[in-house]
């Protein structure tokens, strides 16, 4: 089978739109996690989709698998002191 003969394939057809849907929960994190004010706002989010294919001895069938993970910025830092004479150890 040459490649011309292929059908037209995209994203949405592995796992029935499994891979997009992963994805879009991965990305609703992402922009949670922005608009969250505990983070900082100017950090790196990072979406990675990861989609691997093996093929069999006959290459007419594969096994494909597909994961997604969001990387996000983790919540500021609290700060806070207090006066040492006021506190009762015991």
């Amino acid at each position: 089978m040459q490649s011309s003969e292929f059908k037209e394939v995209s994203l949405s057809i592995f796992g029935r739109g499994a891979a997009v849907e992963m994805f879009d929960t991965e990305l609703k994190k992402v922009l949670e996690n922005i608009m969250d004010p505990n983070t900082k706002a100017t950090g790196v989010r990072k979406v990675t989709l990861e989609v691997l294919i093996k093929p069999d001895n006959t290459r007419e069938k594969f096994m494909v698998g597909i994961t997604c993970k969001s990387k996000i910025e983790m919540p500021n830092p609290y700060g806070t002191r207090f006066l040492s004479d006021r506190v009762k150890i015991g």
